[in-house]
């Protein structure tokens, strides 16, 4: 396996913001002046063994938020990679 490079170009900063999972928790808020620019965002999760899926349903993604309709579990690394207007 090795690693590869996304080509692209974005006007906007690129940011990686990360949440760890309490297990009751399900909505999860963006920090002021770091909010997507839109909700064609990634999301992600870890388990506590370090595996990394893709999670593209059971969620809401919104501009202020992102909402699991159930909690992810504790000690779960939530990823969320978006672009910021700046």
């Amino acid at each position: 396996l090795s690693a590869g490079v996304i080509g692209g170009f974005s006007l906007y900063p690129p940011r990686l913001t990360t949440f760890v999972a309490d297990g009751s928790a399900t909505v999860f808020s963006f920090k002021a002046g770091e909010l997507p620019f839109d909700t064609g965002y990634k999301v992600f999760k870890a388990t506590t063994a370090g595996v990394v899926t893709e999670v593209t349903s059971g969620i809401t993604k919104g501009l202020t938020t992102l909402t699991f309709s159930v909690a992810p579990t504790a000690g779960q690394k939530i990823m969320i990679f978006h672009i910021i207007e700046k």
